[in-house]
Order: C-alpha cells, then sequence, then structure tokens
C-alpha cells in the first residue's frame, strides 16, 4: 500500500520534530553535568631542560592553593586558567605555564623551569644569571656547578658579564662547562679554567673571538704535564700568547 505524499511529509516533520527534541534533551542534560562537574585533584608536571631543578613544587601548590581560596566555587568551567597561569608565570624561576581541565575533574599544570648558565657572587651575596641573562635571587638549598662571574657591581654589569661568557664559550677554547670563572676587570676578562690552576686573560673588546681562537691552537701544541704548569696566559698582544709558569 502506497503512503500518500502528504501522510509522508507529516510523519517527516514529527520525526524531526522527535530528533530535535532529543538532542535539545541531552544538551540540556550535558549542560547541567558540566554545571554540577567539580575539580577533584591538580595534576603539576615540570619541565627541567637541563636537569636544574629550580622550580619548587611546594611554591607553585601555593599559588594553586591562594589562587582556589579566592575562587567562589570548584566549577571546572569556572576556572579561569588563563589568570591562574599568569599567576604561575610570575614564578621567579617560571619560564612559561599552560593550565587546562582534562575533561576527567583533574586541572593539568604544566610548567617549563627557567635555566641557568652562572653564579653570580656580588655584594648581597650570590644570584644566578639566566641563559637569557637575567639575574634572579638563589633559591635556598641550590646547589648548581656553574661558572662564577666576579669582578661586576650590580645587576647590569652582571648581565652584560654573561654576553661575554656567550662569547667566549661560543669560541673553540672552552665550553660553558669547562669554565670555573669569568672576572670582569677594567681592560681584560680573566677566565680560570676548570680543573686547572691557571688565569687566561684576554682582550675586552672586539678582539675577544680572534683571542679564543689562538688560545685554542695554542692549548692544541701543550701536554697535560705543560698545562698542570701553567700559572697565566696573556693574550692581548698582537700574535703572541705569553706566558708565566710556577
Amino acid at each position: 500500500m502506497k503512503i500518500s505524499k502528504k501522510i509522508q511529509r507529516v510523519l517527516g516533520t514529527i520525526t524531526l520534530v522527535l530528533l530535535l527534541t532529543s538532542v535539545g534533551i541531552a544538551s540540556f542534560f550535558s549542560e547541567k553535568r558540566w554545571e554540577n562537574e567539580a575539580l577533584e585533584s591538580v595534576n603539576i608536571n615540570i619541565e627541567y631542560p637541563d636537569n636544574q631543578e629550580l622550580v619548587v613544587e611546594l611554591e607553585v601548590q601555593k599559588v594553586i592553593s591562594s589562587f582556589f581560596e579566592a575562587e567562589e566555587d570548584s566549577n571546572a568551567l569556572s576556572v579561569n586558567a588563563f589568570l591562574l597561569e599568569t599567576d604561575l608565570k610570575a614564578l621567579p624561576y617560571v619560564a612559561d605555564a599552560q593550565v587546562y581541565w582534562n575533561m576527567q575533574q583533574t586541572l593539568e599544570v604544566q610548567l617549563t623551569a627557567k635555566q641557568v648558565k652562572a653564579q653570580w657572587i656580588g655584594p648581597a651575596g650570590t644570584a644566578l644569571l639566566t641563559k637569557e641573562n637575567e639575574v634572579l635571587s638563589k633559591p635556598k638549598r641550590t646547589s648548581l656547578d656553574l661558572p662564577v662571574i666576579t669582578g661586576v657591581a650590580d645587576s647590569t654589569e652582571a648581565a652584560m658579564a654573561g654576553v661575554w661568557l656567550e662569547r667566549i664559550t661560543k669560541g673553540p677554547a672552552f665550553e660553558l662547562g669547562s669554565v670555573a670563572q669569568l672576572d670582569m676587570r677594567e681592560d681584560a676578562v680573566a677566565i680560570v679554567p676548570k680543573g686547572y690552576n691557571h688565569v687566561v686573560l684576554a682582550n675586552k673588546d672586539e678582539r675577544l673571538e680572534e683571542d679564543m681562537k689562538k688560545l685554542a691552537a695554542y692549548y692544541g701544541t701543550l701536554s697535560e704535564e705543560e698545562l698542570a704548569e701553567l700559572k697565566r696566559i696573556d693574550l692581548r698582544y698582537k700574535n703572541q700568547v705569553v706566558t708565566t709558569t710556577r
């Protein structure tokens, strides 16, 4: 038996109404569910690119706790992740922060820690110099095997010393891990290599790069025994390496 077009239209309309009603009901209950969804836990993950654990998880937990104390409720959808990210990025050794809800009642906090390249011994004690040449207070109970910068009076000079350290360690003579100390002097930079008892004096100007090439070539001519006898290497003379032995 054939169904008339009029009946087909009526059945089609009824089907459409039922479908829209079902979608509406599902959407309503879904919204109600998420409105009542509360955070149950916070998962903190901190990435340390160079294994320098400068961000203390306890400090991060304090920031998160203070943030939620100021929240009116624990509704997951009401959590202002961007505001919490801003609070976390304000911590001295946090380079980046991402906060999001993983839809399983858990707030995910992903942090990347700043990493440092040197320690600065200044008038107020020891501070740390980041790879971006930012001077920050040294966290308590932090022990790092890094070059020590001396001979600078304030944080501005310490940041500039960080630039000189980069120029030195980009040359062929030293890597960052092979420098024990960098002393900034009025007309020279003084470098103490790690594991040796001599000091290297180089020009504190555009001649530094050539000085490092000259030093690398000179080091290549010496044995370990000869290196151990050195007290001072002066590279500030054109086409010369002036040394003092013990």
